[in-house]
């Protein structure tokens, strides 16, 4: 695929999880029950990491399953990484079959809970990649409890600039 052909489409996409960046949701009334922050940061242990905190803003108890949380290896976390050189094609991710427990977890009113997304146990090459390229970094998921009921969207993109020292 030619690379101008690529650039639009990738700023559209840009565009469109831009204007979705903090509290995008699926404008359904569960929504409203959570408030749910990301942000990429840098960790000198562990690298580049999406970090994530979902509050129960709600006024009763909220139950999910551990391993379908964001950063669960159960969840369908959508990831894409793009270097901004070369010939755009994606960054091959990592990915693993793995057999969810049904290991719950309780947010009371008022209570927050954290994870992480460490990027280069999700992508091949990363340190690699990183060393020599800027790279585009999207992340999207959907919150959902033990229930199956949804609680929103919830989108980012960043861009990392090289890092020489990650080789």
């Amino acid at each position: 695929m030619n690379k101008f052909y690529i650039l639009p489409v990738f700023l559209s996409l840009v565009a469109a999880v831009a204007t979705a960046l903090d509290d995008c949701n699926l404008n359904n009334m569960n929504a409203s029950r959570i408030k749910c922050n990301t942000a990429l940061i840098y960790d000198p242990g562990a690298g580049q990491v999406i970090q994530i905190s979902i509050k129960n803003v709600s006024s009763s108890e909220l139950v999910f399953f551990e391993d379908q949380l964001p950063w669960g290896p159960a969840s369908f976390t959508t990831l894409v990484a793009i270097p901004l050189e070369g010939s755009g094609e994606p960054v091959v991710p990592i990915l693993k079959l793995v057999d969810p427990t049904v290991k719950r977890v309780s947010l009371k009113p008022g209570e927050a809970i954290d994870g992480r997304i460490i990027l280069k146990q999700r992508f091949n090459g990363w340190n690699q990649i990183l060393a020599n390229k800027e790279v585009s970094v999207f992340w999207s998921f959907v919150v959902d409890d033990a229930e199956a009921r949804a609680y929103g969207r919830y989108s980012g993109f960043s861009v990392i600039t090289p890092n020489p020292a990650a080789k």
